[in-house]
């Protein structure tokens, strides 16, 4: 998928997201330490370069998601990683399983 598509789907799940929680594009742009302008501008999909991490975070804290989801990401996809960061903390000699997990799952990602 190119950028301008990556763009207007990230802007198309902002909008919802946002209007879905009943928050103004002002008010969110408080929230986020932004302007009302780069909150249009994301929504709109018009650019070429997605938010920042920090940026990223801060909207899924004010929309009350994670990033992931606002990325599009599938909620399964989420939480078969963290299945797979949990089971490598409890056990940090299972480093191959989860290199071959986060392969597998980037794999299945790009597909």
């Amino acid at each position: 998928m190119d950028t301008g598509n990556k763009m207007k789907d990230f802007g198309t799940r902002l909008a919802w997201l946002r209007a879905k929680r009943g928050i103004s594009q002002v008010e969110f742009a408080k929230l986020i330490g932004k302007s009302q302008g780069s909150v249009a501008y994301y929504e709109k999909g018009a650019g070429k370069v997605m938010p920042d991490d920090t940026t990223l975070a801060k909207m899924a804290a004010a929309l009350e998601t994670k990033v992931g989801s606002l990325m599009g990401v599938n909620d399964f996809i989420i939480d078969r990683f963290d299945d797979v960061v949990a089971q490598w903390l409890m056990n940090p000699e299972s480093t191959s399983y989860v290199k071959e997990a986060f392969v597998k799952w980037a794999t299945d990602k790009a597909k």
